[in-house]
């Protein structure tokens, strides 16, 4: 692995760790528009698309890591939040 692949992983996980502090939520972030297979992120873990095990970061190529970097950054995403018992899809302001 090198090294920006390295710093791109560790701003990636910085800022979720920060959207989760920041949303109080704690379960996955969906991205907008998946240009690559991976759809989601949670536990600081990237996910596929209809799977239930997360990638190895040592799998993921440095495009779809400045991808995902880029979509957290421009708030390209959602999550889903209980409000009184039902679940509602929630997109940040931009």
């Amino acid at each position: 692995m090198n090294t920006i692949k390295k710093i791109l992983i560790f701003k990636i996980i910085g800022q979720y760790r920060n959207l989760k502090e920041k949303y109080k939520h704690d379960g996955f972030f969906y991205f907008e528009n998946p240009k690559s297979e991976i759809n989601r992120i949670g536990s600081g873990l990237l996910y596929k698309s209809e799977e239930i095990l997360p990638i190895n970061w040592d799998n993921v190529k440095g495009k779809s890591l400045y991808q995902i970097y880029r979509e957290i950054n421009q708030n390209n995403f959602y999550f889903y939040k209980n409000i009184n018992g039902k679940s509602y899809k929630t997109r940040p302001k931009k």
